[in-house]
């Protein structure tokens, strides 16, 4: 079974992997670290740092929902139009990052969580509905789905993501111009603090060390981006649900916070920013269906 560190946070050891995660607290990856020969020690997810708030800690993968990215209403950043044209409040990245989950499923290789709505939750996603998001963990792998259940009469919106921080450069001597992105993406964006997107001049071959934050890589053609060594060794590779072309809204942000951060977040998303707003990336879930937003992180 999974070892429990401390009330909500469990972690499991899996072959050469160790991952941790905080199940009671947004539901929230916390950190992946893979022991190398030698006894090298590779972290592949940092962690957040002790010393913050972990609710809005850099670190870790803090789920995105319901709507990943700033929303805007009318050009007023945070808030949401509803469907009936009310505007509601919605934080940056929604809500669940903060919220409380309850433990539904414990495993060896993972575990299930429900997200359990405050009042403020409900102030701005006033929907009859559950949303739950499961780990799977493997010894080269992790899949994290999100899933959203609605349990009402009518469709109700959403448009989700991960936050996954990853270490970067992982490789002692390297710097962020060692390390570049393989995409397919057929569009790549930049994001204006309006909440409007910018279609910029593509960079074939982008490395870590261009003009990466905030870059939006949208219109893929597969499901599957990597990254990595110039030379093709040990890459991440990143796969967004099961269909081989995903939908064309499905959005790749790359964002770090400085030169300095020792990580870049690589960020797979249903859609872009500000969805709720552009209508780009939106997805509707009919009355008594759910939806399963899948991602796939491997080292293989």
């Amino acid at each position: 079974m999974a070892e429990i560190k401390s009330r909500g946070s469990y972690s499991w050891r899996i072959g050469a992997s160790e991952f941790f995660a905080d199940i009671g607290r947004g539901a929230r990856l916390l950190s992946w670290n893979v022991n190398l020969a030698g006894g090298v020690r590779r972290s592949v997810i940092l962690p957040p740092c002790e010393d913050e708030d972990i609710a809005l800690a850099h670190g870790g993968n803090p789920v995105l929902f319901p709507f990943a990215g700033r929303q805007f209403a009318d050009g007023k950043a945070d808030f949401w139009k509803d469907k009936s044209s009310v505007v509601r409040p919605m934080p940056m990245h929604g809500f669940a990052r903060t919220s409380v989950f309850e433990p539904l499923e414990i495993s060896d290789s993972g575990f299930r969580s429900r997200l359990v709505f405050s009042e403020e939750a409900r102030r701005c996603y006033p929907f009859d509905c559950e949303f739950f998001v499961s780990y799977v963990f493997s010894e080269l792998s992790l899949i994290c789905d999100m899933t959203l259940a609605n349990n009402s009469a009518y469709p109700i919106p959403w448009a989700p993501g991960n936050h996954f921080y990853f270490a970067l450069p992982w490789t002692p001597g390297t710097t962020r111009a060692d390390y570049i992105l393989n995409t397919d993406a057929k569009k790549q964006y930049l994001y204006s603090p309006d909440g409007s997107l910018i279609e910029t001049e593509a960079i074939k071959t982008p490395q870590f060390s261009d003009n990466m934050v905030n870059r939006i890589f949208m219109r893929l053609k597969t499901n599957k981006i990597s990254f990595g060594l110039k030379n093709g060794e040990e890459n991440i590779t990143v796969r967004i649900g099961s269909k081989v072309r995903p939908a064309p809204q499905t959005s790749v942000v790359v964002w770090t916070l400085s030169d300095l951060s020792p990580y870049f977040c690589v960020e797979p998303w249903m859609g872009p920013p500000n969805a709720s707003s552009l209508k780009n990336g939106l997805s509707w879930v009919g009355a008594g269906q759910s939806d399963t937003f899948s991602v796939e992180v491997s080292l293989a």
